[in-house]
């Protein structure tokens, strides 16, 4: 399962393939809106859309989570993904890479122990 020769499109070098893989896991997916008055009801924080104040962008909890875990890919090769003028990487500025980075990682942990799976797996080594 993903090591040596029998890795997935989702891993390997940069390419358009595997990036078009990535972005196809979740960017056809787009967000809703609900109401403010729903929103306000809401566990977790979401912002209102712009120009329109009255409604708040919502969207499912596991396309955020490949959005960070993409996010987090591509970062581990910013010398591929970097914007060469504004060293933006996934379209996260230089300088909110580090807490954005701190944030994918927290909500991939969070995902991974609220639907945790308990099947045997190989482990990596280490």
């Amino acid at each position: 399962m993903g090591f040596s020769r029998h890795k997935t499109i989702y891993q390997g070098e940069p390419s358009d393939e595997v990036d078009k893989a990535w972005e196809d896991l979740y960017n056809s997916f787009g967000l809703s809106q609900i109401p403010k008055a729903q929103a306000r009801l809401l566990p977790n924080k979401t912002l209102p859309i712009l120009g329109d104040e009255e409604n708040y962008a919502v969207g499912l909890a596991v396309f955020h989570q490949l959005h960070c875990l993409n996010s987090l890919r591509k970062g581990l090769n910013p010398e591929y993904y970097r914007d060469p003028v504004t060293g933006a990487i996934s379209n996260i500025a230089q300088e909110d890479w580090p807490e954005h980075a701190s944030h994918c990682v927290d909500n991939i942990r969070q995902s991974l122990m609220c639907a945790s799976d308990i099947s045997v797996a190989m482990g990596g080594g280490g």
